[in-house]
């Protein structure tokens, strides 16, 4: 779950078949690490977070507000909080809670699909979905340019953070038929330039919805949110490609670490072997003919003669 320390008590999180998805801090805090179209974010109201992805799985972002949170409410400036979801630098949906549903008790909402109006009154819904990328090799010039364009923030969620102000209009503006954004399913690999992206959005099949539109401003500026969430998705042999989570010893590797283990359980054993093979022969001298000589325990008498020599007295007396 996403906190970010300057914004206590706003809760985001990325949730797939039932429960959240692990998070893993994404380290780079420098600007060149985000490049948010038409955004402006400091390093302290900004979060980023790795998590790992499943081809054509379902998810949602749940969203969360705790009485923590201080929606510093000026007279008829802001009367509510605007989650604005992106997927790959796509806008799909937005939640907005009013002030009365998070003081004086904690809220819970979630953006489940894309949200695209097709009248007045109805909205066309699609549910979002992971969906993975095939790289192919190209030499075209043109088309690998185009692909550098189009990859313009895949594998990237982001939820933009809004303090908002609700407001109404005397008749509906024109109607304009947002467009559902294309999903990317194959990427040159020269457009890539070395990115370990793995995955891009997919959106599952449509359901139509009664939905009267409502309107919001923005105080503080479209381009200014309070907070930036972003969720960096990609896959498992992505993340360890880029270094998040440890690599899996291959086939090959794992068999040579077990056979260098026996080995050295072996030499181990044949060291203990030497070393009580030693002892007892430390204990029990053997004869000219390799036969042992059986130590009788009894010490004899030894006196020096005229020569110098030690002379052992072997007699019984």
């Amino acid at each position: 779950m996403a906190i970010i320390r300057d914004i206590p008590g706003v809760k985001v999180s990325i949730e797939s078949k039932g429960g959240p998805l692990k998070e893993y801090d994404d380290d780079d805090e420098s600007d060149s690490n985000w490049k948010l179209k038409d955004v402006t974010s400091s390093k302290r109201r900004r979060i980023s977070k790795y998590i790992e992805c499943e081809s054509d799985a379902e998810f949602n972002i749940k969203l969360e507000i705790t009485r923590a949170f201080d929606l510093a409410e000026k007279t008829g400036q802001y009367d509510s909080i605007t989650f604005l979801a992106l997927v790959d630098g796509n806008p799909v949906a937005r939640n907005t809670p009013l002030y009365e549903d998070f003081q004086p008790r904690d809220w819970s909402g979630s953006i489940d699909g894309s949200y695209m109006r097709v009248s007045p009154t109805e909205v066309s819904y699609r549910p979002l979905k992971f969906c993975s990328i095939t790289r192919v090799e190209s030499t075209d010039t043109a088309r690998v340019k185009l692909d550098m364009e189009r990859i313009a923030g895949l594998g990237e969620i982001v939820v933009l953070l809004h303090r908002t102000c609700h407001y109404s209009l005397p008749r509906h503006p024109a109607f304009v038929n947002n467009k559902l954004p294309k999903t990317i399913t194959e990427v040159a690999e020269k457009a890539l330039k070395g990115q370990a992206l793995s995955h891009g959005i997919a959106f599952g099949p449509e359901r139509r919805m009664y939905s009267k539109p409502t309107y919001v401003k923005f105080p503080d500026g479209k381009e200014n949110p309070l907070g930036v969430f972003r969720f960096k998705y990609r896959s498992h042999e992505a993340l360890q490609a880029e270094c998040i989570i440890p690599r899996s010893p291959s086939p090959g590797e794992d068999s040579t670490a077990k056979r260098i283990a026996n080995l050295k359980r072996e030499i181990a054993s044949i060291k203990e072997e030497e070393e009580v093979t030693l002892v007892g022969a430390r204990r029990r001298p053997a004869d000219d003919d390799g036969s042992q000589i059986p130590r009788s325990g009894k010490r004899y008498k030894t006196t020096r003669g005229e020569d110098g020599q030690t002379v052992v007295d072997l007699t019984d007396d």
